[in-house]
């Protein structure tokens, strides 16, 4: 995780609690995963 995302979670503990921070990780993780997983096809289909 970077800085950003970091201070995320941490102003979402500070002034929402848990339960919204997770939300806000969940999210930042599912798009990191989206992310790579496009740039993983984008490789895969410059090869070939």
């Amino acid at each position: 995780m970077g800085v950003a995302e970091s201070l995320m979670v941490i102003i979402g503990i500070l002034f929402y609690g848990g339960i919204i921070t997770l939300v806000f990780w969940l999210a930042i993780s599912l798009l990191k995963a989206v992310e790579s997983a496009a740039e993983s096809l984008k490789k895969i289909a410059e090869k070939e």
